[in-house]
């Protein structure tokens, strides 16, 4: 009997073939679009990731920058010489104030860095002086107000916003944090002299050097390395001639006297200390200052002249609330003061080789003539010595040198600056 091809089912299992086979071809497709939106979004997480982590090695960066140099005046503004907002590192920017772009790169291992990775590094300050800003920006960081404020630390708080920002295949991160510089306390002995030694050029019957300013009990005591004689008060020279009596005379009382320690005065980190600070105030001179120079924090002559400095002040250098110090690396010549100055904290003259100034007469490297005061204390490296013995600070009975421990203990140096806790964030790019 011939089939009935009619009701014959061989033709059903090509159409469930068909069925099945498109249902796996959309599953399929659906996994796959699936696993290329996943990896297309591990891939842009990975670019935002590689972007951040970027900008956060500019900061950091930018941040030991500073602690090598840090930006206390116009002429240390990073990264160079600027009072207005205007300057930003870049892989562009060559300057050793900046960030270098082929270690930042590098560095990180992305395989996304390229020839289009771009960051920026800016330095501002924390504060402002307009009135409408005041007090804005300190605590909070506001591109607004900040990214236009002066690149150095114009208030002088010891403290700049730093703001880094990466952009890696399109994608732009921005970090920024406030970064405070350390204040040092300096290490100077308590002493209201150290010499090699001191000449009086005047024979009156007063005080000329005072080591109890303040009247407070805090003596500041004369310590004098000659070795001429195993007292140090041998090491006090008047000008005729006749010996220092500490119990008779007057000019040098309360009667304290000393040896220093062996060595200069302090060390060469505090030493190096001093000219950073200078660098960094914009204080540092290779000769004399002007009159108007000498006034600031730490004020570092790189070089007396064999010609001297000579300067005849009326007036104050820094204040009572505000001392301040000179440095002079070498002396050549003498650095004579004459007038009617008043002088607050502490001179220091470092005298290199430890074999006194070559040139001068007596090794004398400080010269007080007129009615000088200096308020604080004098320190002198090696063999040199100073003179002093005028008619006083404004009439006969007030003293030339007069010892206020309270005005050294405010002199201050910078240290490292590093990320002030809780001020690092993430803005906007």
């Amino acid at each position: 009997m011939t089939p009935n091809h009619a009701s014959s089912e061989q033709g059903y299992a090509l159409v469930t073939a068909i069925i099945l086979m498109s249902i796996m071809l959309t599953l399929g497709l659906a996994v796959f679009a699936y696993s290329d939106n996943q990896q297309s979004l591990t891939r842009v997480e990975r670019v935002r990731e590689s972007s951040f982590n970027l900008a956060e090695r500019a900061l950091e960066e930018q941040t030991f920058k500073l602690s090598r140099s840090w930006a206390g005046s116009p002429s240390t503004a990073y990264p160079g010489p600027s009072t207005a907002g205007a300057q930003s590192c870049s892989p562009a920017t060559v300057n050793p104030l900046c960030p270098n772009n082929s270690e930042l790169i590098s560095s990180g291992d992305s395989p996304d860095a390229d020839a289009a990775t771009t960051w920026t590094t800016i330095v501002r300050d924390n504060g402002d002086a307009d009135p409408a800003t005041s007090g804005t920006g300190e605590d909070f960081y506001s591109p607004a107000l900040v990214d236009g404020r002066a690149s150095w630390d114009a208030n002088k708080d010891g403290v700049l916003w730093v703001k880094a920002s990466a952009t890696v295949r399109g994608k732009s991160r921005s970090i920024v944090a406030k970064v405070k510089v350390e204040s040092i306390s300096l290490p100077f002995p308590k002493a209201s002299i150290i010499a090699n030694m001191v000449y009086l050029s005047n024979n009156g019957n007063k005080q000329i050097i005072d080591t109890n300013g303040p009247s407070d009990g805090d003596v500041g005591p004369v310590l004098l390395r000659c070795t001429t004689s195993a007292n140090p008060t041998d090491c006090v020279i008047s000008n005729n001639g006749a010996p220092y009596d500490q119990t008779s005379d007057p000019r040098i009382s309360p009667p304290g006297f000393g040896r220093p320690e062996p060595g200069a005065v302090v060390g060469p980190e505090t030493r190096q200390q001093l000219l950073d600070t200078a660098t960094a105030n914009g204080t540092v001179y290779d000769s004399c200052p002007t009159d108007a120079q000498l006034t600031g924090e730490v004020v570092y002559i790189k070089t007396v002249p064999a010609s001297g400095c000579q300067y005849n002040i009326n007036g104050d250098i820094n204040s009572p609330v505000a001392p301040g110090m000179i440095v002079v690396d070498q002396s050549l010549g003498l650095f004579e003061l004459r007038g009617n100055l008043h002088f607050y904290g502490l001179m220091y003259f470092m005298v290199t080789g430890g074999t006194g100034s070559p040139g001068l007469t007596d090794k004398i490297v400080l010269d007080m003539d007129g009615t000088i005061g200096i308020y604080g204390s004098v320190a002198i490296d090696g063999d040199g010595a100073l003179r002093a013995g005028s008619s006083g600070d404004g009439g006969q009975a007030d003293p030339n040198v007069s010892f206020d421990q309270s005005l050294s203990g405010q002199l201050k140096a910078f240290g490292t600056a590093g990320i002030l806790q809780n001020s690092w964030r993430e803005i906007r790019p």
